[in-house]
Parts: C-alpha cells; structure tokens; sequence
C-alpha cells in the first residue's frame, strides 16, 4: 500500500495544473490567442462548438429549436475563410462565381444528402466570438439567418451548423440537411 501512495501524494501536490477556460473566457478571447494555445485544428473545433453554444441560446431565446454542428459545413466554411483571406475576397461569392453550397456539396460526395436551405454569414475583423456575435445581431440580414424558422425542423430533416474562420475572416453556415 505504501508504494503507491508516494506516487499519488507527489503528482497531486507537483504536477503542472492546467486550466481549463470557461465558455465566457473561450468567447471572449482572441482567435489567434485560442491558435497560439490549442493549436489550429482544435482551436477551430473549440471556436465553433463555442460558437454554436452562443447560437442555441439565441435560438432557444426565440422560442426555436437549437441545431447541430456538422462537420462538412464546418469544412465548407473553413474553405471559405481561407480563400477570402487568401484572396483578400471578403465576399458571398468566389472570382470564379461559386457560392457556399458549391463548395459544400463539393465536399459532401460520400454522405448522399440533399442540403435546403443553405445560407451563411460573413464576419471580417480583429474580433472575439462575442464581437463576431454582435455584429451579427446589430445586421438584420445577418440576424435573421440565425433566428430562421426554416431550420426548427419537424421533419425528416435536420438542421445543422458549420464553423470557419482564417486570419480574421468569420463564416458560419446552416442549412437543414435530408437523407436520401
């Protein structure tokens, strides 16, 4: 018995203590801050799930039905993030004229989904979740993507959510997605 309590007493008393940040600390912290941290991949999972907990309890607020991430939508939106940045695009619509639905049914070859509606909105800045959030509600285009009664689903579809961001570009999608 005593060679296992040395062990437990030290690493309870010297290991290294990592603090976990809370929600209202992940949505008011800086993306490339979350990057620098976490990584680029997590940090982008992180700010999402963050994100879509902001949503929800905007739409719940609103009497709808929360929605759910989606990982080809959070693909599509990453995309698009990062050609804007590249290009320096700030735009719903590439130089080539695709749009968020190309690029999502681009991506989802394997699942053999029909996507309706498809609909985004675009951020640009130097901002945190909470930041990109605001000006989402102080547009009403924008606000009304968020609060669409199309996707409080009650059929045999479901409503989904998808996360971008690169280099102060924002975008996140829905659509309500049906099984063929």
């Amino acid at each position: 018995m005593k060679r296992f309590v040395l062990p437990i007493v030290f690493f309870i008393c010297f290991a290294p203590t990592i603090k976990a940040q809370t929600h209202e600390e992940i949505i008011n912290t800086l993306p490339e801050e979350l990057i620098d941290k976490f990584g680029e991949e997590k940090a982008l999972r992180i700010m999402g799930e963050h994100t879509l907990i902001e949503i929800n309890k905007i739409r719940v607020e609103h009497h709808l039905k929360p929605i759910v991430y989606d990982t080809i939508l959070s693909q599509a939106a990453q995309y698009w993030t990062m050609y804007m940045a590249k290009y320096n695009h700030f735009s719903h619509t590439s130089k080539e004229g695709l749009k968020y639905p190309d690029i999502v049914y681009g991506i989802d070859t394997i699942n053999n989904a029909d996507y309706w509606p498809i609909m985004n909105n675009l951020g640009f800045g130097i901002l945190t979740i909470k930041q990109f959030l605001e000006n989402q509600k102080n547009s009403p285009p924008h606000w009304a993507t968020i609060i669409e009664k199309q996707f409080n689903y009650d059929d045999d579809a479901f409503s989904i959510f998808g996360f971008g961001y690169n280099k102060c570009y924002y975008m996140i999608g829905f659509a309500r997605r049906f099984e063929r």
